[in-house]
C-alpha cells in the first residue's frame, strides 16, 4: 500500500513537472549535479563489489549531457562561476565526489561535448590508495549475505562517527586487507593519475577534506585540520590550490562554512536538492552552500531530469 502511494506521488510529480515546463519553461539558474562513479553497465551495479550509490552508468551520463544540451543549457566550469554568470542563462555544473579512478571514464564524453567537471578528492585516500569505508562495508556485508537495505541502514549509523573511528571499527571486524582495492571501481586515483587528470583542460580539482570527514562529526579544530590538510596535499600533488569544497555527505553548518572560507575556499557545494538562482558571488554565504542534485541512475531517467529542471521542487 505504501509503495503504491509513493508511486502515485511520483507519477503526479512527473505530470506536474511536464505541465510546468510547457507553460512556464525553465527559470534561469545554475544546476549543480553530483556523481560518484560511472558503472560500465547494470551488471556491474548489481555485482555487490562496491556500494552502488547512485547506480549511474556511463551511457546514462552521456544521455544526461545530451539532454541538457538539447534543452539549451550551457555546461560551466568553476572558472566560469568565479568570473560571474549572466543572470539570464541556464547552466549546469558537473561534479564528481571522492576521487575514484573510475571518473577518468567520463573523459571521452567530456571531450566530445566540451563538458567541464569539478572533481572533489579526499587527499588521504589518494596518497594511501585505500578504499572508501562505505565500499568496504558494502562488499563485506554483501558477501555475508546481508541485504542492501540493512547495509544502508548500518552505513547511516556509522556516519555519526569520525572517519577514523569508522575505519577502525571496520578494520577490527574485517581486517586491514579489506581496505585494499579489488578493482577499477573501488580504487581511488593514484598520485600520478590525479596529476595527469588534473592537467586536462576540462578538469578542475576541488577539496573533499583529507579523509572524507563528515565535518559535523568533528570539532572546529578537526574541521580546520581536515580542510587545510586537503588544501596542502592537493596543491602538492597537482600544483592546484582548490577554490571549492564539497562537504562530505553534504553535512555543513555556518561554522564549517566559515572554516572553509578561512582556508581560502570561495565556493562550497552541498547535497541540498535545489537550483541556484543567480547571481552567485564568490565567498558569500550563498556561494558557500550551493544546492546540488544527486544524479541517479534509478527509475525513469529522462523524467527525473525533467522534474529536476522544473521549478516545482
Amino acid at each position: 500500500m505504501r509503495q503504491s502511494f509513493l508511486n502515485m506521488l511520483k507519477a503526479f510529480d512527473r505530470a506536474l513537472s511536464r505541465l510546468y515546463l510547457r507553460l512556464a519553461g525553465d527559470r534561469p539558474a545554475l544546476m549543480v549535479f553530483m556523481v560518484h562513479r560511472l558503472f560500465p553497465d547494470e551488471k556491474a551495479v548489481e555485482a555487490g563489489d562496491v556500494d552502488p550509490l547512485e547506480r549511474l552508468t556511463l551511457s546514462q551520463f552521456r544521455l544526461f549531457v545530451q539532454f541538457f544540451l538539447e534543452q539549451g543549457y550551457r555546461f560551466v566550469s568553476e572558472e566560469d562561476l568565479a568570473a560571474g554568470l549572466s543572470e539570464e542563462g541556464r547552466y549546469v555544473m558537473v561534479t564528481f565526489d571522492d576521487g575514484y579512478a573510475n571518473n577518468a571514464e567520463a573523459l571521452p564524453v567530456m571531450q566530445e561535448f566540451g563538458v567541464p567537471i569539478l572533481l572533489f578528492v579526499s587527499s588521504q585516500h589518494i596518497r594511501e590508495g585505500k578504499c572508501f569505508w562505505w565500499d568496504v562495508l558494502y562488499r563485506e556485508r554483501y558477501r555475508q549475505g546481508v541485504g542492501p537495505d540493512r547495509i544502508v541502514e548500518e552505513a547511516l549509523q556509522l556516519k555519526a562517527l569520525t572517519t577514523e573511528a569508522i575505519e577502525q571499527k571496520l578494520r577490527e571486524e574485517f581486517g586491514n586487507k579489506a581496505f585494499n582495492p579489488e578493482g577499477e571501481l573501488d580504487r581511488p586515483f593514484t598520485e600520478p593519475e590525479l596529476t595527469s587528470f588534473a592537467g586536462e583542460p576540462l578538469v578542475t580539482i576541488g577539496n573533499h577534506t583529507h579523509n572524507h570527514a563528515i565535518l559535523t562529526s568533528y570539532d572546529n579544530e578537526g574541521v580546520r585540520e581536515q580542510i587545510s590538510k586537503a588544501q596542502e596535499a592537493i596543491e602538492e600533488m597537482t600544483g592546484i590550490r582548490p577554490r571549492t569544497i564539497s562537504y562530505p555527505n553534504g553535512n555543513y553548518n555556518a561554522a564549517i562554512c566559515n572554516c572553509a572560507r578561512e582556508a581560502g575556499l570561495r565556493f562550497g557545494v552541498t547535497v541540498d536538492s535545489r537550483k541556484n538562482y543567480l547571481p552567485v558571488v564568490a565567498g558569500t554565504d550563498k556561494a558557500m552552500r550551493l544546492g546540488r542534485f544527486i544524479l541517479s541512475g534509478q527509475g525513469k531517467f529522462l523524467e527525473q531530469l525533467n522534474l529536476l529542471r522544473s521549478d516545482i521542487l
